[in-house]
């Protein structure tokens, strides 16, 4: 099954990619997994959620926005590079 994820910050374009969710995007599935993606400069560009880990995310949307790294942090615990 398909990854799911929404965009909660949009930090480099004024929010405009706040509320961007995955293709298979469905209300009332837990998505406990935080995530922010970076740029090459380690510039964090987006923040938000997902239902699972995964790199998915990074080819998906993170690359057309530059995007080359992603970290997570799942049950509060600090943000690891995935």
């Amino acid at each position: 099954m398909a990854n799911q994820w929404i965009i909660t910050k949009d930090i480099i374009e004024d929010g405009a990619a706040e509320g961007t969710t995955s293709a298979i995007f469905k209300d009332n599935i837990k998505m406990p997994v935080r995530f922010k993606l970076f740029d090459d400069d380690q510039e964090l560009y987006l923040v938000g959620r997902m239902e699972k880990e995964d790199f998915n995310l990074l080819d998906e949307l993170g690359r057309g926005y530059g995007c080359t790294e992603i970290k997570t942090s799942k049950n509060g615990k600090p943000f690891t590079t995935l």
